[in-house]
C-alpha cells in the first residue's frame, strides 16, 4: 500500500501558496498572528524591525529624500536607493563601455 499526499493550492489574499511546510503553517495560523505589528496608518508587519523601518522612512513622509545622482530617481529608503544605484551603475557602465 502506498500513501498518497495531495497538495492543494491555498489562495490567500490573491496569492497562491505552494510550499508544503509554509502551506500547512499558513492554513493553521490566522493573519492577525502572522502580522502582529501594526502602524496607525493601517499597514502591518511580521517583524518589529520592518515596522520600525516603515515608521522611519515611509509613514508620514511627504517626499522621497534619497536621490540617485546618476539618473535622479528618488526613494524613501537608503537601502532601496543602494539597490537601485548598483543596477543603475551597471547600466551606465554598459552604455559607456567601461
Amino acid at each position: 500500500m502506498t500513501a498518497q499526499i495531495t497538495l492543494s493550492l491555498i489562495t490567500c489574499e490573491g496569492k497562491g501558496v505552494t510550499d508544503l511546510v509554509f502551506n500547512l503553517h499558513h492554513a493553521t495560523t490566522p493573519h492577525s498572528v502572522i502580522r502582529s505589528h501594526a502602524c496607525p496608518c493601517g499597514r502591518s508587519y511580521k517583524q518589529i524591525s520592518s515596522l520600525n523601518r516603515h515608521m522611519r522612512y515611509e509613514c508620514g513622509q511627504a517626499n522621497k529624500n534619497q536621490e540617485c545622482y546618476l539618473c535622479g530617481r528618488k526613494y524613501y529608503r537608503p537601502d532601496t536607493l543602494q539597490e537601485h544605484f548598483q543596477n543603475c551603475l551597471a547600466k551606465f557602465r554598459e552604455r559607456s563601455g567601461c
